[in-house]
C-alpha cells in the first residue's frame, strides 16, 4: 500500500518542464522486460550513476521518456489502462526520487507509444 501511494505521489510531479532535452547531454537507456515496468539490476546500476551525477551537479534536470508498443497498457491500481511507456518513465523517476533523494521537480516524465523503441526508457540530463 505504501509503495502504491508513493508511486501516485511521484506521478503527480510528472510534469514536463521547458527545455528539458539538451542538445548534447548525458543520455542513458534503460531496458525493460517485455510487458513490464520493473527495473532490473542493470537498470538500477545505470540509475545509480545518474543519481550520483544529479547529486553532484545540482543544476542538472532529467527528461525521462518511457516507450511501449502502440496501445500496450497495464492495470496498476486505480489508474486502469496506463501505458507501459508511462509506467516505465514513472518507475525510473520513482527510483531516482525515493532511493537517490533527487527532487522530483528536477525530473520530467513522458510515456510514448513507439514500436521501434519498445521496452526502453531514455534518460536525458541537461543543465537548466
Amino acid at each position: 500500500m505504501k509503495r502504491i501511494l508513493l508511486l501516485l505521489i511521484v506521478a503527480l510531479f510528472a510534469v514536463p518542464f521547458p527545455g528539458a532535452v539538451a542538445r548534447s547531454g548525458t543520455f542513458v537507456t534503460i531496458i525493460f522486460a517485455s510487458g513490464s515496468a520493473r527495473l532490473d539490476r542493470d537498470g538500477k546500476d545505470k540509475l545509480d550513476e545518474v543519481g550520483t551525477q544529479m547529486i553532484a551537479e545540482r543544476g542538472l534536470r532529467a527528461q525521462i521518456t518511457g516507450y511501449s508498443k502502440p496501445g500496450e497498457r497495464i492495470e496498476n491500481g486505480r489508474r486502469l489502462g496506463t501505458s507501459i511507456g508511462e509506467a516505465r518513465a514513472t518507475a525510473v523517476k520513482t527510483y531516482l526520487v525515493v532511493l537517490k533523494g533527487i527532487d522530483p521537480a528536477r525530473i520530467a516524465t513522458l510515456g510514448e507509444d513507439d514500436s521501434t523503441q519498445n521496452r526502453v526508457a531514455e534518460v536525458v540530463l541537461s543543465e537548466q
